[in-house]
């Protein structure tokens, strides 16, 4: 049984979390052994998030205490049974990734839901949020959806000066024909 002073410890570091993190994923741990949840955490540890675990009405304790408006329906669901977080510093998507691959290798942890721009997520939203390609890609792809209309009309460019030379060409040989 935590003390009350062991509690209040808890929800500043998890009012810190919800303050300083990009997204969480939350996920129930019941179904995992001691190995899957040590692997799970050296994923986690490799991608730079961190994990915690933590009773559910301190979890939404200290949503409330930073200010986070959590939608009651979902909360419930969310935070009910044993539940995991996995929250990420830096990037919004490393952490839906790392805990959705894993999943797919492993079939555990189950995804509860998540968070992300201030709102709560349901499983299907945060398995989009991984889906998303890393930033690179998006980069990459806006990249050649500016630059492909560009390369066409340059291109159109090329062809049409290549025809210009080509009928150039052509009256040039038929004016030595007849001269």
């Amino acid at each position: 049984m935590l003390t009350k002073e062991e509690k209040r410890v808890i929800v500043e570091d998890l009012k810190q979390m919800w303050t300083d993190s990009k997204s969480f994923v939350f996920y129930s741990f019941e179904k995992m052994n001691a190995a899957d949840i040590t692997k799970l955490r050296k994923e986690l540890r490799a991608q730079k998030v961190k994990a915690y675990v933590a009773k559910n009405n301190l979890i939404a304790l200290s949503a409330k205490l930073a200010g986070i408006d959590l939608d009651k329906n979902l909360s419930d669901s969310i935070f009910s049974g044993q539940t995991g977080i996995v929250a990420s510093q830096n990037d919004p998507l490393t952490g839906p990734k790392t805990v959705n691959n894993f999943y797919r290798e492993n079939n555990k942890p189950v995804i509860k839901g998540g968070f992300f721009e201030g709102k709560l997520l349901t499983i299907d939203q945060v398995i989009m949020l991984a889906s998303v390609p890393p930033l690179e890609v998006l980069q990459q792809r806006l990249a050649y959806a500016v630059l492909s209309p560009v390369t066409k009309v340059a291109s159109g460019l090329q062809n049409v000066a290549a025809k210009i030379v080509y009928v150039l060409n052509a009256v040039k040989e038929l004016k030595e024909k007849i001269n």
